[in-house]
């Protein structure tokens, strides 16, 4: 119920925001799209992989990258829109049969307004629309995630090669048969219906995983920690999901027992319309 109200909410919220600020956000969207390119604006190029990432003073405002039949540019400003681009230009085809689509988001995984090869607006009640919103956001989303994980790895390069390390032990303790050495029914939190924890220990004795679950009615979070043979944790990997097929996973590594580099994952998903199977995990956020 509580997931249909915030539903029906965010519903309600952009019927208010479509009738009262569409055009006013347009604007403010248009006065940040034509300044870059016309006020002069010294934009830096950096490749990464095969994007282009433009910078104004190290703030992005713009990724562009193109095929041999598609262009696509994201526009982005993190002091207007945070998580995702404000405004995505597409061409697709030669220059004498493009197909051209412009699209306009505000905040909340809204889009706000597509207009199409002829410059006109796509309704909300296009078959394709929410699809194609959330696949929009999710792009841009991934757009960011490889940004951050580019400066992250000059400005930590070990963290790379600790990272793959970790990944290296933690597969070879999952592929281990490892039995239950204890079981413990815990206290539940106030959101769940019950709780416990399994520890395994290998052939020596010694505690090498760890797992807590929570579940409920709607939903059920498992963490998942692993140690070295000196008893540090070395990595933790907490997974949560509802009925709704909403989940979230968090990664943690750690060196000498202290986290040195978590990893958020969501998941973009359509909760309405006609986009109810999309889902698309990404990145959120990194912290080193």
């Amino acid at each position: 119920m509580k997931q249909v109200c915030s539903l029906l909410l965010l519903l309600f919220n952009f019927n208010v925001f479509s009738q009262s600020n569409v055009e006013n956000h347009i604007q403010e969207i248009r006065k940040r799209y034509y300044h870059l390119i016309n006020d002069d604006v010294n934009l830096v190029k950096s490749k990464i992989g095969k994007y282009n990432y433009y910078f104004e003073e190290n703030h992005l405002r713009k990724v562009s990258y193109k095929t041999d039949s598609f262009k696509c540019e994201y526009y982005f400003d993190e002091d207007f829109i945070r998580d995702y681009a404000y405004f995505i230009y597409t061409v697709q085809g030669s220059d004498d049969q493009k197909i051209e689509n412009r699209y306009y988001f505000a905040k909340d995984n809204l889009l706000i307004r597509w207009l199409d090869r002829d410059k006109r607006e796509v309704k909300e009640e296009n078959k394709n629309y929410c699809e194609r919103q959330l696949k929009l956001i999710a792009k841009s989303t991934d757009l960011l995630t490889i940004l951050r994980n580019h400066r992250l790895e000059n400005l930590h390069p070990d963290y790379k090669n600790w990272v793959g390390q970790i990944d290296s032990k933690v597969k070879k303790l999952m592929a281990l048969n490892l039995v239950p050495d204890t079981t413990q029914v815990n206290n539940v939190p106030d959101e769940y219906y019950y709780s416990h924890t399994v520890e395994f220990k290998n052939s020596s004795g010694i505690l090498v995983k760890h797992v807590e679950f929570h579940g409920g009615d709607h939903g059920s979070s498992t963490s998942t920690s692993f140690f070295d043979l000196s008893g540090r944790k070395i990595y933790e990997l907490t997974e949560g999901g509802d009925v709704f097929g909403h989940s979230n996973v968090t990664h943690q590594y750690f060196n000498n027992g202290e986290p040195f580099r978590i990893i958020y994952e969501k998941t973009v998903h359509g909760d309405y319309g006609n986009c109810t199977q999309f889902s698309h995990k990404y990145v959120a956020e990194i912290d080193d």
